[in-house]
């Protein structure tokens, strides 16, 4: 499962929801190996090795039989990378893209960001310009295969649902 959107538009709230529906899930979240391996979550210096490490957890999981779930802002090429190391574990692991209807609205996902750092959040601080840049990538996204949601209890039910009958099967990837 690959969760994508724009900071601030819910993939960490919908991961930590997925995580308690899905029992044998794990998360790979880039932004966690950064805390583990650098001590700052908003440290940039140093992202082919974060993310060398989280394309062999993330395969290592799948090898497992794991359902992972691939908590990073995933837009453009990044997503299709991540789709990309899916597919070269075999053993009929596919991924699932889940995107974040949230990230069409970069004002909130903005204030969201500033918030979170005023309440002493422990989550990467990115600046407001960067949270409107991302928002001009996800708006030029294809969006036809992925299931776009929110963070309720309704949407994260229904993604849940969708993994578990298998209905992505058919993904164009």
């Amino acid at each position: 499962m690959i969760l994508s959107g724009i900071s601030g538009s819910g993939k960490s709230r919908m991961r930590k929801k997925l995580v308690s529906k899905l029992s044998s899930s794990i998360t790979v979240c880039p932004d966690d190996i950064r805390r583990e391996l650098l001590g700052d979550v908003s440290d940039q210096s140093d992202g082919k090795r974060i993310f060398n490490v989280a394309r062999e957890r993330l395969q290592d999981a799948l090898m497992d039989g794991r359902t992972v779930i691939f908590d990073a802002t995933n837009l453009g090429k990044a997503r299709d990378r991540v789709v990309q190391w899916t597919k070269e574990v075999g053993n009929n692991s596919h991924a699932v893209v889940i995107g974040m209807e949230d990230s069409d609205d970069p004002d909130t996902c903005a204030a969201r960001v500033r918030m979170d750092l005023d309440v002493g959040v422990d989550r990467a601080k990115v600046p407001e310009e960067v949270v409107y840049d991302q928002y001009e990538r996800w708006s030029k996204m294809d969006k036809d295969d992925m299931l776009i949601v929110g963070t309720s209890d309704r949407d994260v039910e229904m993604a849940v649902k969708k993994i578990e009958a298998a209905e992505y099967d058919d993904i164009p990837f």
